[in-house]
């Protein structure tokens, strides 16, 4: 099974971009807004506190791997790698990035078993 997050898709990613432009992620207030005719009552866009887990994402283990980091496992097309090092090394880390970050450790790693395969099945002749 391959896990593919909806906002790391390279279309959404794309339209994302040329939507809102590629300097900077809009906050959720301005994405929002910038959408005609949502219907969305207002208590739905203000902005709201929310918990962050920060902490609990970007541990020991995440801060080494940044360290080490070379870049690789993003599309760099799409993600200014160099901004995204500064980010990661920097406090607090935006939890925006947390995809990011898990999409690059796992790119660099070796799948841990070969690819499953299906084994072909002997054709048999039903009866007639």
């Amino acid at each position: 099974m391959l896990a593919v997050p909806p906002l790391l898709d390279d279309g959404f990613a794309a339209a994302l971009a040329a939507h809102r432009g590629r300097l900077r992620c809009p906050s959720r207030r301005e994405l929002l807004a910038s959408i005609p005719d949502t219907g969305l009552p207002p208590l739905i866009l203000a902005r709201r506190d929310k918990a962050t887990f920060d902490e609990v994402f970007f541990r020991a283990a995440t801060r080494e791997f940044v360290r080490e980091w070379d870049g690789s496992g993003v599309d760099g097309s799409l993600v200014d790698v160099d901004a995204l090092r500064r980010e990661w090394s920097g406090w607090p880390v935006s939890s925006r990035t947390a995809a990011l970050v898990q999409q690059a450790w796992l790119a660099t790693r070796p799948p841990p078993h070969p690819p499953f395969v299906v084994p072909q099945q002997p054709t048999v002749e039903a009866p007639r």
